[in-house]
């Protein structure tokens, strides 16, 4: 399966507006289930939210239950909250790179924000 930045925000800002810290799997419009169980398992991996993880007999998370963000990841939320800069950078980094890793990314919207208020990128 294929990562999406898009849905990754999609759940950042989802799990933000949640009003409790109850496990819910959400659904995102445009979304399969698939693509969210999928996006999910890899937002508990890399520490951007807090979950329950469900494992085989090996070990192998195949399925989590998401309670919130981490702070890792509402710092990441924090740099891709802006949809215009979201758009700006993602379409900046794919056509530089030809893919998009979340640490390119996050750095990328970071640097963009401190331009955008006179800071100087580095």
């Amino acid at each position: 399966m294929k990562r999406s930045p898009d849905l990754l925000r999609e759940l950042l800002l989802y799990f933000e507006r949640k009003p409790n810290d109850h496990m819910e799997v959400p659904v995102v419009e445009g979304f399969s289930k698939r693509d969210i169980d999928y996006h999910l398992v890899l937002m508990h991996e890399a520490g951007l939210i807090r979950a329950e993880a469900e494992r085989t007999e090996s070990g192998r998370v195949i399925r989590v239950y998401p309670f919130s963000l981490t702070w890792q990841g509402h710092e990441l939320l924090d740099a891709a909250r802006n949809a215009t800069a979201w758009k700006r950078v993602k379409k900046l980094v794919l056509s530089k790179t030809g893919s998009m890793s979340v640490e390119l990314l996050r750095a990328a919207l970071v640097a963009y924000a401190k331009t955008s208020v006179g800071l100087p990128a580095a």
